[in-house]
């Protein structure tokens, strides 16, 4: 890695080892329309992973589904609350392992799924898609959620974030996206809006809910784009 993504890297470590990072494991703030993405992409049998996974939104999302999520991240201290809020949340024991990115310990052609949320757009992106497209076997499905950029993303990121010192992220159109996508080799790529501001602000508050069914979808504030190997 290069110095400039360990600094980043060092940056999350301390980001969740602070004392109150322990809220992501009470509550999950995973989006319905990405839940189905996933859930359509894959089988019982699909042997899937998430990425740089912090908390482990999806990963746990992915094990509750009944599939196979291996989650992965740099930080102990973002593992060791994946392991809580699989407990805590749907009583399942989520499996971790501490993972670079760019030096990942998997053969080439290993997994039907690879997912990251949030992660890519901290990093050299062709790169850690060219890294996460060796792993994906022919015919697996690489989904990654980015943030849009749009005036609403930005609004949401520069007044209502409390966190300090956030490491940049790129930010990038539909089409921008996309190309990033097919120059890896991705086949069938397609890019969605995701993440209703409603309903994310309403997660986060409340966790899930039998309430989140009735908030409306306004203010898509994410992509999530997906090809095929």
């Amino acid at each position: 890695m290069t110095d400039k993504t360990d600094s980043k890297s060092v940056w999350w470590n301390q980001f969740w080892h602070n004392s109150k990072a322990i809220r992501y494991a009470k509550k999950n703030n995973s989006y319905n329309d990405v839940n189905n993405i996933l859930r359509r992409l894959t089988t019982k049998d699909s042997n899937c992973v998430e990425l740089g996974s912090g908390s482990g939104t999806y990963a746990v999302e992915l094990n509750a589904m009944g599939r196979k999520c291996l989650a992965t991240d740099l930080s102990e201290a973002a593992l060791s609350l994946i392991k809580v809020k699989g407990k805590h949340l749907y009583n399942i024991d989520v499996p971790t392992m501490n993972v670079d990115m760019f030096n990942m310990p998997f053969k080439d052609n290993t997994f039907d799924l690879i997912f990251t949320d949030g992660v890519i757009e901290h990093l050299d992106i062709q790169r850690a898609l060219e890294e996460m497209h060796k792993k994906l076997k022919p015919g697996g499905w690489l989904v990654t959620k980015v943030p849009s950029g749009n005036l609403l993303y930005r609004l949401v990121y520069y007044t209502a974030s409390k966190i300090k010192d956030r490491p940049f992220e790129a930010w990038y159109s539909p089409e921008e996206w996309v190309v990033f996508a097919k120059k890896v080799g991705l086949k069938n790529v397609r890019l969605e809006k995701c993440g209703g501001i409603l309903f994310g602000i309403n997660k986060k508050l409340f966790g899930k809910t039998k309430l989140n069914k009735y908030i409306p979808n306004i203010g898509r504030i994410h992509y999530i784009f997906y090809g095929q190997k």
